[in-house]
C-alpha cells in the first residue's frame, strides 16, 4: 500500500500509473482501428505479337498459305524449297528478347536443322545441290541467328522483328504429311 501513497510532484503514482494504462489501452484500440482498405489488381497483358509476314522466296509451283496461327506449304516436292515470314511486334516500352524454337511433331522423314551454308545454298544457287536430308531453317532478319533455337532481341514501341522458316525438301524426302509446332517464348 506504501506504492499507492508515494507522489510524484505531488501527484499520486497510482492516479499516474492508472492515466498511463488508460493511455497505452486506448492507444492500442486506436492503433488496430482499419480506417480503410483497398485492392490492387493488375492485369499484364502479352507484349508480343505475331502475324504472318509476306512469302518470300519459293519454289515455283509450291503454294503457301496462312490461316490464324497456321501456316499450310502445298505442293512441295523433292529438291523445293519455301519460306514463311513470321513478324514479331514489341508492344512494350522496353527492349524484350523472344526466344523463337520449331519442332518436328509428325511425318515419315525426319528434318535435320539447316545452318547458314544451306541458306547460302538456297539463295544463291535455288536450292542445288539438292541435300539428301530435308532441312529446316529458322533465321532472323539479320542473319545474327540461324539454326534452331534463335534468340531475338525486339526493340519496344511497337517495334517489328521478322523471324523467316524455310523448309527444303531433301532427296529422301518420303511423300505425306509432316507437321511441325513453333513456339516464340520470352
Amino acid at each position: 500500500m506504501k506504492f499507492f501513497k508515494k507522489r510524484w510532484h505531488s501527484i499520486p503514482i497510482g492516479i499516474i500509473t492508472a492515466i498511463l494504462l488508460v493511455c497505452l489501452l486506448g492507444g492500442g484500440v486506436f492503433a488496430a482501428y482499419t480506417a480503410w482498405t483497398g485492392t490492387a489488381e493488375i492485369n499484364v497483358t502479352e507484349a508480343f505479337r505475331v502475324e504472318a509476314g509476306p512469302t518470300g522466296l519459293t519454289s515455283v509451283g509450291v503454294d503457301i498459305n496462312w490461316s490464324g496461327n497456321t501456316v499450310t506449304i502445298n505442293n512441295l516436292m523433292p529438291g523445293q524449297f519455301a519460306e514463311c515470314e513470321l513478324d514479331i511486334y514489341n508492344d512494350s516500352t522496353v527492349p524484350l528478347a523472344a526466344t523463337i524454337t520449331i519442332t518436328q511433331t509428325a511425318g515419315v522423314t525426319t528434318w535435320t536443322v539447316g545452318d547458314l551454308a544451306d541458306l547460302t545454298r538456297i539463295w544463291q544457287a535455288g536450292g542445288v545441290p539438292v541435300p539428301v536430308d530435308s532441312r529446316m531453317i529458322l533465321q532472323d532478319q539479320a542473319l545474327s541467328g540461324v539454326g534452331n533455337p534463335i534468340v531475338l532481341t525486339i526493340p519496344g514501341n511497337g517495334s517489328m522483328v521478322s523471324a523467316y522458316l524455310w523448309f527444303q525438301a531433301g532427296t529422301d524426302i518420303a511423300p505425306g504429311s509432316y507437321s511441325f509446332q513453333l513456339t516464340v517464348d520470352r
